[in-house]
């Protein structure tokens, strides 16, 4: 078993088996494809997508469970805002189907909330695919390969460690939970996204307290971090890191090309032929 920044995959997983260069092209697709389509219906497609390739990869569910149950959670704050405050979020149709008292539920409102929560499907699938193939040794011998400053390299991968400690830290919650007699299972469903709401602040605390105590680890280390504007760009020679993990195949270079293709495709048909297929189109 190989541990990437989210979980654990089988090293024959055919994931394990392409270059970092073209992790980071899946990355960069999956990122920046929701923000110019505004189809729900293109967006939920894409998150698909990138939740059976998590499939195909091999990766245990059951460890990443959790972030997919946190869609409940955001449905429900989204289509609440959108009910109690569809208003401002109409446009120029006020055209209202379901009266609730005194609160008016618009069409427009309603799209609104659609529109953004697929598109939040879209990134949160991405990316947790994205996480769940990628090393941190990977990420940094391809930002090597970019040209990446050391210290740029440093501060990115240390970012997206933080979510394996994010895991670790919400095991350590439930827990402490069933410890003290919380079975989840015993919680209606229409209440569990609000139970799971509850985690976020003490998530956010501990990570932050973990960052301060590396942080003062590194410095007890002699790690000198200097300006992170100096550090942008690498002048030095190539590590051992990516002459040993970097590797470019032909399938890798196929599946790079494709990858610029798709997002230059969307961009043209977006903003130079303004395609309706990528508008929402329940407006």
């Amino acid at each position: 078993m190989q541990r990437t920044f989210l979980s654990y995959i089988p090293v024959d997983s055919i994931f394990m088996k392409v270059s970092a260069s073209t992790k980071l092209s899946f990355f960069f697709l999956f990122n920046f494809y929701p923000f110019f389509i505004s189809n729900p219906l293109l967006n939920f497609l894409s998150g698909i997508i990138a939740f059976l390739l998590t499939l195909r990869a091999r990766v245990n569910l059951r460890t990443i469970s959790k972030y997919y149950k946190l869609f409940l959670t955001l449905a429900f704050i989204i289509f609440v805002s959108s009910a109690f405050f569809g208003e401002s979020l109409a446009g120029p149709s006020r055209e209202v189907i379901v009266r609730l008292g005194p609160i008016n539920v618009y069409k427009g409102a309603m799209a609104f909330g659609l529109e953004a929560y697929s598109r939040v499907f879209a990134l949160v699938c991405g990316m947790l695919f994205w996480l769940a193939i990628t090393t941190g040794t990977e990420l940094f011998a391809a930002l090597e390969k970019l040209r990446i400053g050391y210290n740029l390299r440093i501060s990115i991968v240390m970012i997206f460690r933080y979510f394996s400690v994010f895991d670790g830290d919400y095991h350590v919650i439930r827990e402490a939970e069933k410890s003290r007699a919380l079975d989840l299972s015993t919680i209606p469903i229409y209440k569990r996204p609000l139970h799971f709401a509850y985690y976020l602040v003490p998530l956010v605390m501990l990570v932050i307290k973990r960052a301060l105590e590396t942080g003062a680890a590194m410095e007890s280390r002699a790690f000198k971090g200097t300006k992170l504007y100096k550090g942008m760009i690498s002048k030095g020679k190539e590590t051992y890191l990516t002459k040993k993990y970097y590797r470019l195949e032909r399938v890798d270079v196929l599946a790079i090309i494709s990858m610029i293709a798709i997002l230059a495709v969307i961009l043209v048909g977006r903003f130079y032929f303004g395609w309706a297929w990528f508008m929402n189109p329940f407006y």
